[in-house]
């Protein structure tokens, strides 16, 4: 879905005076993607505002047709496609169906977690309601090589992971019978941290004997490491919904979500 138009019009006042009342709207007074107050970009292909962190990662997908709200001058034309989209109207077409387990950037969000939002959000459609189906990611089933920081010292060595029936084992290698670790989802909370020169870069923390125990990975795309990410929190969904069936929607996302521990006996 495009909303690009042909743009042949040239720039007036008229047309710089309403791209700032436009801009002031309620829903586009906000970046579209992290809800940075007082946007400073558009896309014209999206027809949305944006902040200057999000504009860099629209800039790197195809034809973004990005304007400085302030710093250029402005068509009739050009306001007019914001004028027939904004960020309340586009959002509601690619935000349609935002599975539970992703949540939407904030202005405090990591570039990887901003970046992967939108390239699922736009590029794969991910969030339409026109999707062709669920993510398989999102199935609570994942295998996948790896890199996992040693407990002593700086180096990452490869292992195969695999997310299954609610447990993620780690196998020094994929030809391996016998997981070396096996952690039950409902054990691990995880974020993306990018502190150990690894942007795409995930820390699990668990509860292993009354302590508290991290592993930290990375992939090498960001969109590898993200689908772990999301991955792991859906089946910890998954188990949770399952052992607790009459347990509240918003108790089971916060739960499987943020990292807190609300349920202590899943």
């Amino acid at each position: 879905m495009s909303f690009r138009a042909s743009v042949t019009s040239l720039p007036s006042d008229k047309a710089n005076k309403e791209i700032e009342v436009l801009v002031r709207q309620k829903g586009n007074d906000i970046c579209s993607e992290c809800s940075q107050p007082d946007p400073s970009w558009a896309s014209l292909e999206y027809g949305v505002f944006i902040c200057v962190h999000c504009s860099g990662i629209f800039r790197i997908m195809p034809n973004p047709h990005l304007r400085a709200i302030r710093l250029e001058d402005w068509d009739e034309d050009k306001v007019q496609i914001l004028k027939d989209n904004g960020n309340i109207k586009v959002n509601a077409v690619y935000e349609k169906e935002v599975p539970d387990i992703w949540v939407k950037p904030s202005p405090d969000s990591s570039l990887l977690f901003r970046e992967q939002w939108i390239f699922a959000k736009y590029q794969r459609k991910e969030f339409t309601e026109a999707r062709n189906a669920l993510p398989s990611y999102l199935t609570g089933q994942k295998s996948a090589m790896l890199f996992k920081l040693k407990k002593q010292g700086d180096k990452w060595q490869p292992r195969w992971f695999v997310l299954d029936k609610g447990i993620l084992s780690m196998f020094i290698s994929k030809e391996d019978r016998a997981p070396r670790h096996e952690i039950p989802v409902v054990q691990i909370n995880v974020a993306i941290n990018g502190n150990f020169g690894r942007l795409n870069a995930m820390q699990l923390i668990t509860r292993v004997d009354g302590k508290t125990r991290n592993m930290f990975v990375y992939a090498e795309s960001g969109r590898e490491i993200m689908e772990w990410f999301c991955g792991i929190r859906a089946a910890k969904k998954a188990v949770i919904e399952a052992k607790h069936p009459g347990l509240p929607r918003d108790v089971v996302i916060i739960t499987s979500v943020h990292l807190c521990e609300i349920i202590t006996n899943v």
